[in-house]
């Protein structure tokens, strides 16, 4: 599993109240699979039953850990799952979430250990119900010191040790705790599971997505739809920004810590992040990029034989690229090996490197003598893009032309996207032609910034763009 683009922060998932539909296991496995695009380094889930929370959770991919076939032991009636990629803290189970505590809990007997082969289980032996947490996002400011690694074991303690005697209470007073302390601001989709209720909850920027779906007379939250209709369940709504939904035996209710105007939903959930039938921030993720695919066209025209996409996520781009300009779409020139995961979420820059030696390779009859416009979501480390252009080159593709369909990615991410290593944003420190140059191409261009938010709604220009705006700290490391 390895991947050349910016690794998002995680992917939560959860049913309430599944007593009539079948095992909880089944239905957590089903869609964490479905958000397995957004983690791919760990993956754990949290089962209530009325009196206790028990947790599963370890390395590796989502198919790993939890089967349709071997018999498990979590058995329950609700239960919040989460696929993880290390931001905070080190790649290892002890960091793999969910967490649990009780609201009471001393920091110290929160254990640290790696999870076994099925997880401590919070009986409630201490004053108050047992809760466990999946988040999704970087809670930048307002937790208090009292934790090292994951800043989700952070807000886990800040909870159980609030002071407070009601839970609902201890949760939103905590999260109001953090937004208040916002400087750089924080990002976070996060649900909280007990024996009693779950709760689903945003930022108020709305940086992070969360939706609510339902299935029969169950409640499913999830970071993208796509995972809600992947169990059969039907999406109701985005959870809205700074909405915290505690869902019960008696229903629904919303508490809101604050509501901001503009917000700053992440644009990148639409270019690579987010799965292509997902609906993201109210709109299709599919159609999106096939228009951002079209105005590319227009900006930046390229003759050539065939159109290619660098697969996955660049076909639709190149899709709407080759259609608008009337050239052949050829989705089957450029192929990747799919037991290679998402090269841009591997934790490492050397297995990046090594993930794309093995993950693409190239049907030489369909490009053989043709001139060819490779085209991407983005480019930001330059991984995936160079071996692609060397594969073309040793297929004898006559002539490579780039087209990237985002402007260029020059700036890291305080709100739980990995770029933290900005001497490998390859954008940041070179121009187009030195990049074409480099690669030994014909030509390299970026779709503008105008060219992106021209093709969303009215709240694009308030959404957050800061991967693709310079800033003084990424200026100066240049």
């Amino acid at each position: 599993m390895y991947t050349d683009k910016p690794k998002d922060e995680c992917g939560i998932f959860g049913i309430y109240n599944n007593k009539e539909i079948e095992d909880i296991v089944n239905l957590l496995h089903r869609g964490l699979f479905g958000l397995q695009h957004r983690g791919e380094e760990g993956a754990g889930i949290a089962v209530a039953t009325t009196r206790a929370i028990s947790l599963f959770k370890g390395a590796g991919l989502v198919e790993r850990l939890f089967s349709y076939d071997e018999p498990n032991n979590l058995q329950g009636h609700s239960g919040i799952g989460h696929v993880r990629y290390s931001l905070i803290g080190e790649s290892n189970t002890a960091n793999t979430q969910p967490f649990a505590a009780n609201l009471g809990l001393n920091p110290d007997q929160i254990s640290d250990e790696e999870t076994p082969e099925y997880g401590a289980v919070f009986s409630g032996a201490y004053s108050n119900s047992p809760f466990a947490v999946a988040h999704n996002g970087n809670f930048n400011e307002g937790l208090e010191a009292c934790c090292k690694g994951s800043d989700t074991k952070a807000f886990t303690e800040m909870v159980s040790k609030s002071g407070e005697h009601n839970l609902r209470r201890a949760v939103v007073n905590s999260l109001r705790k953090i937004d208040a302390a916002r400087e750089n601001g924080s990002s976070w989709a996060l649900l909280i599971l007990t024996p009693d209720w779950m709760m689903g909850a945003r930022d108020p920027d709305g940086y992070r997505p969360l939706s609510l779906g339902r299935l029969g007379n169950s409640y499913v939250l999830s970071s993208e739809t796509c995972a809600i209709k992947d169990i059969k369940a039907e999406p109701i709504r985005d959870i809205a920004p700074g909405e915290i939904l505690f869902i019960d035996k008696k229903g629904l209710h919303s508490e809101y810590i604050a509501t901001r105007i503009p917000l700053h939903q992440c644009i990148f959930e639409y270019i690579y992040l987010a799965r292509p039938d997902s609906i993201m921030f109210g709109e299709s993720v599919y159609n999106v990029r096939y228009r951002l695919g079209r105005r590319l066209a227009e900006e930046h025209p390229a003759k050539a034989d065939i159109v290619v996409g660098v697969p996955d996520s660049g076909r639709i781009f190149a899709k709407g690229y080759a259609e608008s300009l009337g050239i052949l779409f050829e989705s089957e020139a450029i192929g990747r090996s799919h037991y290679f995961g998402r090269i841009f979420i591997q934790p490492k820059h050397k297995s990046r490197e090594m993930g794309a030696d093995y993950k693409f390779f190239v049907n030489r009859e369909l490009v053989r003598g043709k001139s060819v416009v490779v085209v991407d979501d983005s480019r930001v480390r330059g991984i995936n893009l160079a071996k692609t252009v060397e594969l073309l080159k040793e297929a004898d593709a006559r002539e490579i032309h780039v087209r990237v369909s985002s402007p260029p990615y020059i700036s890291s991410c305080y709100w739980g996207v990995d770029t933290y290593d900005t001497s490998l944003l390859v954008a940041l420190h070179k121009t187009p032609e030195q990049m074409a140059s480099d690669l030994k191409i014909s030509s390299l261009e970026y779709l503008s910034m105008d060219g992106l938010l021209s093709q969303l709604d009215h709240r694009a220009r308030d959404m957050c763009k800061r991967c693709f705006e310079r800033h003084y700290n990424e200026t100066n490391k240049s």
